[in-house]
């Protein structure tokens, strides 16, 4: 029996648009309040997202902020 290729982006291609997607979303929320440590931030997106109705990245939110830190280094945070 052959197996038939799934139509859709690789999910390579998903992750690294929802990586994207999160870096610009805690960005936003970074440069609007910028006396917020990295955690609040981490906080504030999470209500973002319940609010824009994302509850696939709100599920994936710590794994896509980890990768994130990975690929997109943030700032140190302040101690």
């Amino acid at each position: 029996m052959m197996q038939t290729k799934k139509l859709g982006r690789p999910r390579e291609w998903v992750l690294n648009e929802e990586i994207i997607e999160i870096h610009k979303l805690s960005t936003e929320l970074k440069t609007q309040n910028p006396e917020a440590h990295w955690p609040d931030i981490k906080d504030m997106l999470k209500t973002q997202l319940e609010h824009r109705g994302r509850k696939d990245l709100l599920l994936k939110l710590d794994k896509l902020w980890g990768l994130m830190k990975q690929v997109i280094p943030l700032p140190p945070q302040c101690i």
